[in-house]
């Protein structure tokens, strides 16, 4: 029983290595939310620009370890502010499983008492 358990943790570790993390703090990632709605991220090393049916935003990204990372200062650029209601709060996000070049997100609010996990899938 033991052997079976450090093994399930040793493949844990391993979908969550520090080399599988860091393949997703930039690059293009597309994510479908409940609804059908198609999201296109562009995640630079401080920046994340995204874009939907409603317009297209721009955050600011802070990485607090390989696989958290804070979402804040929401700007629109065109279209809906969807964001206006998060006002000061910002958005954490945890990655908590790879696959290939999937990953399973986290993504949570105090303030709103939100907490939603998607598929991510990077493109580039």
């Amino acid at each position: 029983m033991l052997v079976k358990f450090i093994a399930v943790i040793g493949i844990g570790l391993i979908a969550l290595s520090p080399s599988d993390l860091k393949r997703f703090r930039t690059g293009t990632f597309m994510i479908t939310d409940e609804n059908g709605i198609h999201f296109t991220l562009v995640r630079k090393k401080r920046t994340q620009t995204e874009r939907t049916i409603f317009g297209k935003c721009e955050l600011d990204v802070h990485w607090s370890n390989d696989s958290t990372y804070y979402l804040f200062s929401p700007r629109t650029i065109i279209g809906k502010d969807v964001w206006r209601d998060f006002g000061t709060d910002s958005i954490k996000n945890v990655i908590r499983e790879v696959r290939g070049d999937s990953c399973l997100v986290t993504s949570s609010s105090k303030q709103r008492e939100l907490e939603v996990d998607f598929w991510m899938v990077k493109v580039k």
